[in-house]
């Protein structure tokens, strides 16, 4: 049964698919977590998954199972909180599609990428939903409002909608409208300073933040997931 092991995140996959080929960069790569391997016998690296998700470019739990790639704090309060009855839309798709859709009611994602689009719909499950939305052609100075207005097509409203594909301050503009009374948006990658507007629109609009730092599946570098709600959300804070 497909676990979800050739998927990637859409955050960032251009990069990573290109590292996923033996190129002079993933071979480093391969190599510097190899050794962290055999240095790092057991603990919490290993346990989490993030030496696995590092050797094979691909976020994944110490079983080979797809994970979200945001941070390890973010996903396990989700973990310990998600609901069976919940909708899920997502603004990018993978590993992280899969991961909810064996935890949720139903998952909407829409992708920019075309051939990440066709590799990534043949493995989703029934109650997944995948569009492929193309993004203006760079230096054009057009914007295709196609991508992040995706969510405007479904006529019910959603529990959780995550934020880590791109246009994403058009993304947290937009979905506000779509979440129940009691839904949350996530933001990955929220540190960093070009996503400021829509971090202050949503505060703006009544939200407040809560701020997820560390490690993720299989990156170096610390990161940060954030989840923003209101006084009455459906993960209970």
């Amino acid at each position: 049964m497909f676990t979800g092991r050739l998927l990637l995140k859409n955050c960032g996959q251009q990069s990573r698919k290109k590292e996923h080929m033996l190129s002079p960069r993933r071979l480093l790569k391969f190599c510097y977590y190899s050794l962290l391997k055999l240095l790092i016998p057991k603990g919490y690296l290993r346990e989490s998954g993030w030496l696995q998700s590092g050797l094979r470019n691909q976020s994944t739990d110490a079983a080979g199972q797809p994970l979200p790639w945001l941070t390890y704090p973010m996903i396990e309060l989700l973990s310990e909180r998600v609901k069976k009855h919940w909708r899920v839309f997502e603004y990018g798709s993978g590993s992280s599609s899969l991961w909810w859709a064996s935890r949720v009611e139903k998952v909407v994602s829409v992708e920019h990428d075309r051939s990440w689009y066709e590799h990534t719909r043949q493995h989703m499950p029934a109650n997944t939903t995948l569009y492929h939305e193309e993004l203006a052609a760079k230096g054009s100075g057009a914007e295709n409002p196609n991508y992040f207005r995706c969510i405007e097509k479904q006529n019910e409203l959603f529990e959780v909608i995550v934020v880590d594909g791109r246009e994403r301050v058009n993304c947290l503009k937009t979905a506000v409208p779509h979440l129940s009374q009691d839904g949350v948006i996530i933001l990955d990658n929220s540190d960093r300073g070009r996503y400021q507007e829509g971090i202050d629109f949503l505060l703006s609009k009544g939200f407040s933040r809560l701020r997820l730092s560390g490690l993720a599946p299989g990156l170096l570098d610390r990161n940060e997931s954030s989840l923003f709600y209101r006084q009455e959300n459906c993960m209970g804070i």
